[in-house]
């Protein structure tokens, strides 16, 4: 498997673009959004033309315009396929609503390197998912 591809979904500004030097560092491909409807949209150019298509979703719990939750219902209603989704949140609750359909929760603060073995992991368990189904 050749880089890893991921989404940053995070209203912060400071904590977006350090997390996406962080995981660029570490060898990750990254597309940042400020919010779920920004990632929507730029998920469903994905369906369109040759746009970013992440491997893996690092996403806020708690944000404006279009929160967490509400990103994991919408996201799951466009065509697929679907990648593994890591939310990140101060507040586990605020993750519980949409819980089975995360792959991880991260709660903050957490430890950089936590956060690339579970996005590393995510990857990993979906591609052997996606390798196990019959053709």
């Amino acid at each position: 498997m050749g880089t890893t591809r991921a989404l940053v979904i995070d209203d912060n500004e400071s904590i977006r673009g350090l997390l996406a030097t962080v995981l660029e560092h570490k060898g990750f491909e990254v597309q940042t959004a400020a919010n779920g409807a920004r990632a929507l949209d730029l998920l469903n150019r994905r369906n369109h033309d040759s746009a970013f298509s992440p491997d893996v979703i690092l996403l806020d719990m708690s944000m404006p315009v279009m929160d967490g939750p509400t990103f994991v219902e919408n996201y799951f209603r466009l065509p697929g396929p679907h990648v593994p989704i890591v939310g990140v949140t101060a507040s586990p609750w605020q993750a519980a609503p949409v819980a089975s359909s995360l792959d991880a929760v991260l709660v903050k603060p957490f430890r950089i390197k936590d956060l690339v073995a579970l996005l590393d992991g995510a990857v990993a368990r979906n591609a052997a998912t996606v390798d196990a189904v019959p053709i």
